[in-house]
């Protein structure tokens, strides 16, 4: 029997650390947060869910290598 792709449990990282809202306004929000206390891995990037005009979507965001807080505007 061979496992199931589906059956291998990646490890998950903390939540990242101290997100803060630097700017809104009409086209963008600009967010500011630290990489997780516990990334359980290398950390390749972060997903940000957005809820605009009750339509739900979201943003795929790569880490530089070694960076360890993030600024992301997103539109």
């Amino acid at each position: 029997s061979h496992p199931s792709p589906h059956s291998a449990c990646l490890p998950v990282p903390s939540p990242p650390q101290n997100l803060s809202v630097l700017n809104i306004d009409s086209t963008a929000v600009t967010l500011a947060w630290f990489a997780p206390r516990d990334p359980n891995g290398v950390l390749v990037g972060y997903r940000v869910h957005l809820l605009h005009r009750k339509k739900a979507e979201h943003r795929d965001l790569p880490v530089p290598l070694g960076q360890r807080r993030m600024v992301a505007e997103i539109t």
